[in-house]
């Protein structure tokens, strides 16, 4: 009965040896990764903190890209903990490494345009061009900026249309901000009969706009002939107005100055329209 025993034991003994290393090796393979992922996720959040309170030192930068930057920064920094922690366990991470660019390059090359407008968002985002509540125009689109994305710009037309722009289309494309200057020039035409005093309607004109106030003083407005014909001579009416003032001025202003030379006599008269056409005798 002893040897009986004697004789298992020592069939058992190798085995809890190879258990017991077993659960050492690996149990401080677990220990390792564990530690090297808790470190490795609290890292990732402390570096996306860091990153969010150093751009909180620059007015000018867009909170989205705030959060872009932080995003990217967590996730490098998560990834290469869940490489660190693979390779504890004895993984061979080259193989994975080249498998995950592989696939990377092989993700970036069907989302090139989709990255090209990515990266036209960030170039907007840190040169800001355009801010919410501007009004553009760029490539042939026009409309006042309600948002401004990573992926594309939100934006809506004079008729209040709803529009989405891919930020590729406009990056690339010359841009006018209608809005960055607190003043713009607004030019008006208006007509006298070509009989009338010019003189006398550069006057009224020049002195309309001084007294207007939607028209600035400071600079001088300017009048002169733009066109002379038999018919008529018409003036063009340069002035400055505030940004907010330039569709207001291009009509109300434009008004006043064509009201004010039809009360001094000096309208051009126009022939009521004829037609060459016989009347449609009725049946």
């Amino acid at each position: 009965m002893d040897e009986t025993i004697r004789v298992v034991s020592n069939d058992i003994q190798p085995v809890l040896t190879n258990t017991l290393n077993l659960v050492t090796q690996y149990g401080l393979s677990v220990i390792g990764a564990f530690v090297i992922l808790v470190l490795g996720l609290w890292l990732a959040g402390w570096a996306s903190q860091l990153v969010r309170r150093a751009f909180r030192q620059f007015r000018y930068v867009d909170p989205t890209l705030v959060s872009f930057a932080a995003s990217v920064v967590k996730y490098v920094i998560i990834v290469m903990t869940i490489v660190a922690v693979l390779n504890k366990f004895g993984i061979e991470t080259a193989s994975l490494l080249t498998v995950i660019g592989a696939a990377g390059l092989a993700i970036g090359l069907a989302l090139q345009g989709t990255l090209s407008h990515i990266a036209a968002g960030i170039m907007l985002l840190i040169f800001r061009p355009f801010r919410e509540g501007d009004v553009i125009e760029s490539g042939g689109l026009s409309g006042t900026v309600k948002e401004v994305t990573l992926f594309f710009t939100v934006m809506a037309t004079a008729d209040n249309v709803h529009m989405i722009v891919p930020n590729g289309l406009i990056w690339g494309q010359w841009i006018r901000n209608l809005s960055v200057n607190d003043t713009r020039r607004v030019q008006v035409l208006v007509e006298i009969a070509a009989a009338a005093d010019t003189d006398k309607a550069r006057a009224i004109i020049q002195q309309t706009l001084l007294d207007d106030p939607v028209s600035l003083s400071d600079p001088n407005p300017t009048v002169l002939i733009h066109e002379m014909t038999d018919d008529k001579v018409q003036f063009e009416a340069a002035f400055w107005v505030k940004t907010a003032d330039v569709a207001k001025a291009k009509y109300e202003v434009a008004k006043k100055l064509q009201d004010a030379l039809n009360g001094a006599g000096l309208a051009r008269k126009t022939e009521p329209e004829t037609t060459d056409t016989a009347p449609i005798p009725i049946r």
